[in-house]
C-alpha cells in the first residue's frame, strides 16, 4: 500500500514559490514529511462535490488504513453517492485485509483475491492527498484555527494538469463499483482558477486537511468542483479491521 502523505511530500516542488513564504511553505511541509513517517495508522474522509445549475451531487468516501507495521495495507472503505439521479441510493463498502478483498453495492456481497502489488491502488487518501504536489505561487498564512486546532494554512493555484490527472485516479472507482465516473482529464482546456488550500497542524505538523477548488465550463455550462480532504485521526486502531 502506498503510505499515503510521505511521497507526495518528498515530490512536491512549489512551483513558482520564493522567497520568505516559499521558504516556509517548505519548512511546513518539510515537517509534515517527518510527522507522517511516524503515522501507523489513519481515518480519512474524502469528498468530491459537483454543483451545475444549482443542483448539488457528491461522491464521499469514508476509511481508514494502516499504513506501517504488520498489517500496513489493510484498510476498510465506505463510498456513497448523494445527490445524483439514477445513482443517489447507490452505497458500497470496502474491506481489504491481506491479499482478500470483499465489497458490497447496494446490499449484494462479492469477494475477490488481491495480489499484494494492487493493494496501492484502493489507497483512495492518496489521491486528495497527492494535489499538494501540484499546488504553485505559494501563499502562508499562519496563526490559524481550524476545527480547534491552530496552526498554518498553505494556500496556492493547482496546476490543471497535474490536478487533472490525480482527480483521473478516482476512475478505479468505476471499475469497482460498477458505475460510470466522468473522465476528468477530458476537460483539462475548460478549467480555470484552480485553488487549494492545506491546512498544517502546529501541533502534530501533520496535512490535517485540504480543500482544492475548480470551475469547469462545457457545453456552455458551468460546474463548480470541490474536493475535501479530512485526516479524522491516527495512530489509532481502525474500526472494522
Amino acid at each position: 500500500m502506498r503510505r499515503v502523505a510521505a511521497p507526495l511530500l518528498a515530490v512536491l516542488l512549489l512551483a513558482g514559490c520564493s522567497g520568505a513564504e516559499g521558504e516556509r511553505a517548505q519548512e511546513l511541509l518539510s515537517r509534515a514529511q517527518t510527522a507522517q513517517a511516524r503515522v501507523s495508522s489513519m481515518g480519512y474522509e474524502l469528498r468530491m462535490t459537483f454543483n451545475l445549475d444549482g443542483r448539488r451531487a457528491a461522491l464521499v468516501l469514508d476509511g481508514g488504513a494502516y499504513l506501517r507495521g504488520r498489517r500496513a495495507g489493510d484498510q476498510v472503505m465506505t463510498m456513497r453517492m448523494e445527490g445524483l439521479p439514477g445513482v443517489s441510493a447507490m452505497n458500497m463498502s470496502m474491506l481489504l485485509q491481506g491479499r482478500r478483498m470483499s465489497f458490497s453495492v447496494n446490499g449484494q456481497q462479492y469477494s475477490t483475491s488481491v495480489p499484494a502489488q494492487s493493494k496501492a491502488q484502493y489507497d483512495w487518501s492518496s489521491s486528495i492527498v497527492e494535489l499538494s504536489r501540484y499546488v504553485k505561487e505559494v501563499r502562508v498564512h499562519e496563526h490559524r484555527v481550524v476545527n480547534g486546532e491552530r496552526g498554518a494554512t498553505i494556500t496556492g493555484v493547482i496546476d490543471t494538469e497535474g490536478l487533472l490527472k490525480a482527480a483521473a485516479k478516482l476512475q478505479s472507482l468505476s471499475r469497482m463499483s460498477g458505475t460510470t465516473t466522468p473522465d476528468m482529464s477530458a476537460f483539462a482546456e475548460h478549467v480555470s482558477d484552480t485553488r487549494a488550500a492545506l491546512f498544517v497542524s502546529g501541533r502534530t505538523g501533520l496535512i490535517r486537511s485540504a480543500v482544492v477548488s475548480v470551475s469547469l465550463d462545457a457545453a456552455g455550462k458551468k460546474v463548480d468542483l470541490d474536493l475535501t480532504y479530512r485526516l479524522k485521526h491516527v495512530n489509532r486502531p481502525i474500526p472494522g479491521l
